[in-house]
């Protein structure tokens, strides 16, 4: 079983990706987070398998989370940008 965090600042977001891994009984939705510094807060306190994230969020990008989280974490990047799908291939956090 994966543990996932899913982290968007739309409600509809989160609902969608929810629906989506639903049918994947292998992955369990620990928690959602509309506020990307509450949702850094819980991941450098637990430890999470998978973080489906968004990079615009009001507070912090994507990759801020990822980056000051403080250790390697596996994460699904969600982004109607196509610029950070470029950027995500390069971005490594160690």
């Amino acid at each position: 079983m994966y543990k996932c965090v899913v982290i968007d600042d739309s409600e509809m977001s989160l609902l969608s990706v929810r629906e989506l891994i639903r049918p994947y009984l292998d992955f369990q939705i620990d928690r959602s987070f509309e506020d990307a510094e509450e949702a850094l807060k819980y991941l450098k306190q637990n430890s999470i398998d998978l973080v489906f994230i968004d990079m615009l969020m009001p507070q912090l990008t994507g990759f801020d989370v990822l980056t000051k989280v403080g250790r390697d974490i596996n994460a699904i990047i969600i982004s109607d940008h196509k610029e950070f799908a470029i950027d995500a291939f390069s971005f490594d956090v160690i």
